[in-house]
């Protein structure tokens, strides 16, 4: 049997499929309510999660390599973000 992809979904996708029916079974439960709060509950909880990972790659681009900035032997810690995080809160 040939399965028909419309290519709507991109194919790298493909391996998250078995998450996404158990996301579905663990999310029904005994009424609509709960159902509906559970899988809500579950999506907003993954794209705070994916939101908190993009905003520290925002934050520090090296991630955890702390490589400090010319190749010196020490530096600030400060020195290894590429703008002062305080500029974020105070402009």
């Amino acid at each position: 049997m040939n399965i028909v992809d419309c290519g709507f979904i991109p194919s790298s996708y493909k391996g998250y499929w078995p998450n996404v029916v158990q996301f579905c079974f663990f999310s029904i439960l005994t009424n609509t309510g709960t159902t509906v709060q559970l899988t809500l509950q579950g999506f907003f909880g993954t794209f705070l999660a994916t939101l908190n990972v993009w905003v520290l790659y925002q934050i520090f681009p090296l991630g955890s390599q702390m490589e400090c900035p010319g190749g010196a032997e020490t530096c600030d810690p400060i020195e290894m973000v590429p703008w002062k995080p305080q500029t974020l809160f105070f402009p």
